[in-house]
């Protein structure tokens, strides 16, 4: 063997000494590690146990908060509905007030409005009449009153009574030229409200046959079918008897009245329906909202809304009533000399709003609606069509008799002009509201729907015992569906998924962290799933007993409601009887 060789194979046996070495090495490495495993595995074992040992000491600690607040979160899930309710009612109500506080501010805006714009108007309507009543009385002297009359003429140009009260001073001043040109330009202006103002203005005075020119005046221009607000004024004199210092004067306009009425009640068809109708709508637009609330009602009963309105409608019978009662009772002239009252119903034709007046008058009115009806804006807008949405239409005394029935305040029709209206169709009037009473009574129900943990139930008051039975047959049988529909349930459940997972994990590929892990997870999420399946039937249990709790409340409180309704409605007989005293 030459040298060469014998050093290539010392070579050879040196790098395999070396490999040999590194595989023992690597051999050792392993057996350590084995043995690390070894001792982890034992540690980890040892830590089984003690976590199973552990469990019971878990139970008394941390799983009383956890049953604790899983009891909160379970009482929670019952009242979470009621919470959405209350703050959709609280959502609404907010809306509802801002509703009615901008018509509060509009209200004060348009007031405001009315007065910068038309206070010379008013301004007028004062000296005016304190001019007729002062040229009479000599309470001032001449040449101040015209002074302060032809002041609040150069104001108030455009309108029709300063021309009126500008002739007056002139005729009394002797001035009968000058007279006759601002009378002139007032019939011109205003050719009716013109001719009842020199009809009144001479009744004050006693000039009977003067009076009775212009009464032809006004007639010969008049259309009977097309009749303006102001009759009201001239229907007012006769029933004041300002035509009574003449006999025969008073004679003929009351024979007016009574062959126009005659002619209208031939010529319209369905007249006494006319009134019927309108008193229907009255009654159902007249703006009134039940106080009394039933909490557990709303929050149970799909129909409440209905039921609120059922009420509110039926307590309009007392509220009716009285309206028509305070009508009825209302002072009358009957007290008052015969220039008094000339006077009165002059002060009701000088206060009828202009055009441009009534204008602004109807946005004041109409953010008063909104007010009145609690800011329910369809009640509002329905309420104000009804007191103005007719005025632009032509109309003849029945026309007129029917919007001063129902006129809402005296700014539309005077008190002696009402009663007249109402007591001329009140057999009609009674109708309409019989019908009325009718109409809501119909919609009472004896039983009705409510709502109790997805569980719904048509019952009335006395049904407690059967509607008992069937909310006790819904949480028998959704008891599962509920218990595996808790979020904790789900969770634990997950953990029991994931333990068998890591288990057939080890088929493949055996690890001692995997096993533990999968140990470990096992047993917490099966420990846990238990107790909380056991927690679930004591919240669903408490489920079931508040929930007939609540149905019990409810059907107390539909009792209630029922009280209410029924001696709200047997005032209906005091509403019609209100109607009856006219």
């Amino acid at each position: 063997m030459t040298d060469e060789e014998i050093q290539r194979e010392r070579e050879e046996a040196e790098r395999l000494i070396r490999e040999i070495n590194a595989t023992i090495d690597r051999i050792n490495r392993v057996n350590q590690e084995n043995a690390q495993l070894e001792y982890e595995l034992e540690q980890s074992i040892n830590n089984v146990k003690i976590l199973i040992g552990n469990c019971g000491e878990m139970d008394k600690a941390v799983y009383e908060q956890m049953g604790f607040l899983s009891g909160k979160v379970g009482e929670a899930d019952i009242s979470t509905k009621h919470v959405f309710d209350a703050i959709n009612e609280l959502t609404t109500q907010y809306f509802t007030f801002k509703k009615i506080s901008t018509a509060s501010k509009n209200v004060t805006q348009f007031t405001d409005e009315y007065h910068t714009r038309f206070s010379y108007y008013n301004e007028l309507r004062r000296i005016s009449l304190g001019y007729v009543v002062g040229l009479d009385s000599h309470i001032i002297s001449s040449d101040n009153a015209r002074k302060k009359v032809e002041k609040a003429y150069l104001q108030n140009t455009e309108y029709w009574l300063a021309y009126c009260i500008s002739a007056v001073m002139l005729w009394a001043s002797n001035e009968p030229e000058a007279a006759q040109r601002a009378m002139s330009k007032s019939l011109s202006v205003n050719y009716f409200n013109s001719c009842l103002f020199y009809l009144l203005i001479n009744l004050r005075f006693n000039r009977i046959d003067a009076a009775k020119k212009w009464y032809v005046n006004y007639l010969d221009r008049a259309d009977m079918n097309d009749l303006g607000d102001e009759w009201q004024y001239l229907l007012q004199a006769y029933l004041f008897g300002a035509f009574g210092s003449d006999e025969e004067f008073q004679n003929i306009v009351a024979q007016c009245f009574q062959n126009m009425l005659g002619q209208v009640e031939v010529a319209t068809v369905d007249f006494a329906k006319k009134f019927t109708k309108k008193a229907i709508e009255f009654a159902e637009l007249y703006v009134h909202k039940s106080e009394l609330e039933y909490t557990t009602l709303r929050r149970t009963c799909s129909e409440y809304s209905e039921m609120h309105s059922l009420l509110s409608t039926a307590e309009k019978n007392a509220e009716i009533a009285k309206y028509y009662d305070s009508l009825s009772n209302a002072e009358g002239t009957e007290g008052e000399d015969l220039s008094q009252r000339i006077e009165n119903v002059l002060y009701s034709l000088v206060n009828d709003y202009d055009d441009d007046e009534l204008k602004v008058v109807q946005k004041i009115k109409y953010n008063e609606a909104v007010i009145n009806a609690r800011g329910d804006i369809a009640i509002a807008q329905a309420n104000y069509d009804a007191m103005f949405a007719e005025q632009q239409k032509k109309k003849n005394l029945g026309d007129l008799l029917l919007s001063w029935a129902f006129a809402d305040d005296s700014s539309q029709a005077d008190v002696s002009v009402k009663r007249f209206s109402i007591s001329f169709m009140k057999e009609a009037i009674a109708k309409g509201f019989e019908k009325f009473v009718e109409s809501y009574r119909a919609k009472e129900k004896e039983k009705y729907t409510f709502t109790i943990d997805d569980c719904t139930l048509t019952c009335g008051e006395d049904d407690l015992a059967e509607a008992e039975k069937k909310l006790d047959a819904h949480y028998d049988k959704n008891k599962l569906r509920d218990t595996f529909k808790d979020k904790f349930v789900l969770i634990y459940s997950v953990m029991c998924a994931v333990s068998v997972v890591l288990l057939l994990v080890l088929l493949a590929y055996f690890s001692p962290v995997i096993l533990t892990i999968a140990i470990l997870v096992g047993l917490a999420g099966s420990f846990l799933l238990w107790r909380r399946i056991v927690d679930m039937g004591k919240i669903l249990k408490e489920k079931k007993r508040k929930g007939k709790l609540l149905l019990k409340q409810a059907l107390d409180e539909l009792t209630q409601w029922r009280k209410a309704y029924k001696e709200a409605d047997a005032q209906s007989v005091d509403m019609l009887n209100a109607i009856a005293s006219f």
